[in-house]
């Protein structure tokens, strides 16, 4: 689990280190993009029947583009919208500021870059990467687990041989399977309990034959001491 984890925030380390060049590339050449879109409808300003009509056409072609905010040089920027990726987030991997100034006939217009939406999506594949990497990792530490459990299960079987054979049951058998080392220990303790089962049968049957004997020996002994003593007590 510990190495799962290590390796879990190794990667998310590493991704979010070249999110901030990955967002700056993005935001950089979204800025190119948007002034050279600027700079070839800038000539047409002068000559349009309405420039400013023009210029406002001008301004929503530009805010298609993301990455970007477009405005005149003594305008408010545009508001900026909900934001997905925590702050802290955003203040560690925020590119440099940059900004662009387009001088036309009509107006100075400002182009400025804007990675919150970049941001933002760097934000959710790393929610998403790390979910999934969670999820992956819990469902390999429970096939481990399983696994592991499953290996060790004749540890238990062999442990409660051991007690009932300590009992004295000598009847236990354990079924070979695991692990080969599991096998041949399973072998061994069958192969123990049935000489362990015999000896007792053995010392059962020498038990009643001794006490055969005894018992054969008290009748001889009754026997002669009736015909020897009959005799002189009649």
């Amino acid at each position: 689990m510990l190495v799962l984890a290590a390796g879990l925030a190794a990667g998310l380390g590493a991704l979010v280190m070249h999110a901030g060049a990955r967002i700056g590339a993005e935001s950089d050449a979204a800025i190119r993009l948007a002034r050279e879109l600027v700079e070839t409808k800038a000539p047409q300003l002068a000559s349009a029947a309405d420039p400013h009509a023009e210029l406002e056409k001008l301004f929503a072609d530009v805010r298609r583009l993301r990455h970007v905010r477009i405005a005149q040089a003594d305008a408010p920027q545009p508001a900026i919208r909900d934001r997905v990726a925590p702050e802290w987030f955003t203040t560690l991997v925020m590119p440099a500021p940059a900004e662009s100034r387009i001088v036309t006939p009509v107006a100075t217009i400002v182009v400025s870059s804007n990675p919150l939406d970049e941001i933002d999506e760097v934000w959710q594949e790393l929610v998403w990467l790390a979910t999934g990497a969670l999820a992956l990792a819990l469902v390999a530490l429970a096939l481990g687990s399983l696994g592991l459990s499953r290996a060790l299960r004749p540890v238990a079987a062999v442990a409660d041989s051991l007690s009932r054979l300590e009992g004295g049951d000598y009847a236990i058998r354990l079924a070979p399977e695991g692990p080969p080392e599991f096998v041949d220990i399973a072998e061994r303790i069958n192969a123990l309990a049935a000489t362990l089962q015999r000896l007792d049968a053995d010392n059962r049957t020498l038990v009643q034959r001794m006490i055969d004997v005894q018992e054969q020996e008290r009748r001889d002994i009754a026997r002669d001491l009736h015909d020897e003593i009959g005799p002189f007590l009649f």
